[in-house]
């Protein structure tokens, strides 16, 4: 159950982002690299946590690949507003984790 709130989630802002083929396939290798347990993890937070609207600025920013200063600040600005600092450090321990497997190159 999880593991399909995730990948409808994904699935949903990648095509409000218009992200292409290649992009979405890039994303379904990442996507096979997590963790259902992780998965799970984040999509609780992620869904508790961010409008529709947040979640859709966020996936375009990460789309375009170089955030300007201002962009990043944003980003913060927003992760701050909604997340708690034990919610900001899971998503970095995740990060940490998967890092390896992640190409957000355009």
């Amino acid at each position: 159950m999880g593991e399909l709130v995730f990948r409808n989630m994904i699935q949903q802002n990648t095509e409000l982002a218009d992200f292409d083929q290649s992009e979405h396939k890039e994303m379904e290798a990442l996507l096979a690299e997590v963790s259902v347990q992780d998965k799970i993890s984040v999509a609780m937070m992620i869904t508790g946590k961010l409008s529709g609207s947040d979640i859709s600025t966020m996936v375009q920013l990460v789309r375009d690949g170089q955030l300007t200063s201002e962009e990043k600040q944003n980003a913060m600005e927003l992760l701050e507003q909604r997340f708690t600092a034990e919610d900001l450090q899971k998503i970095k321990d995740l990060y940490e984790k998967y890092k390896d497997k992640i190409s957000i190159v355009p």
